[in-house]
């Protein structure tokens, strides 16, 4: 989605931890004119579900790369999360409580391995 967005040059997409119960997603995005990252976010929100759109939106130039000449992705900086840009906040998918109490159920069914 953001690769196709006319001011990005280039796009680096991790995903990172923040102690919440799920990763979040951050986007590295080389640009050529100065976008607001509630852009981005609504470019994103054009055909990915919310919880798949990034948490982060950081600008770099240039991105690190490895001695092959490919982005360096543990060379990458810890993402700036800034809520206060973003339009929402963190958002969990509709069916991460069923997920969870799934995970429960099979933890205390299923047998212990030796």
């Amino acid at each position: 989605m953001l690769a196709g967005h006319p001011n990005v040059r280039q796009l680096v997409v991790t995903i990172f931890n923040t102690g919440s119960p799920l990763p979040e997603i951050a986007a590295f995005l080389i640009v050529t004119e100065t976008i607001a990252p509630s852009a981005l976010r609504d470019c994103c929100r054009e055909k990915l579900p919310n919880y798949m759109a990034s948490a982060s939106f950081n600008f770099r130039d240039p991105f690190p790369l490895t001695t092959s000449g490919k982005n360096d992705r543990r060379r990458m900086p810890e993402p700036q999360i800034n809520r206060e840009q973003l339009s929402t906040g963190y958002l969990v998918p509709n069916n991460f409580e069923r997920k969870q109490k799934t995970a429960r159920i099979r933890v205390m069914i299923s047998p212990l391995s030796d």
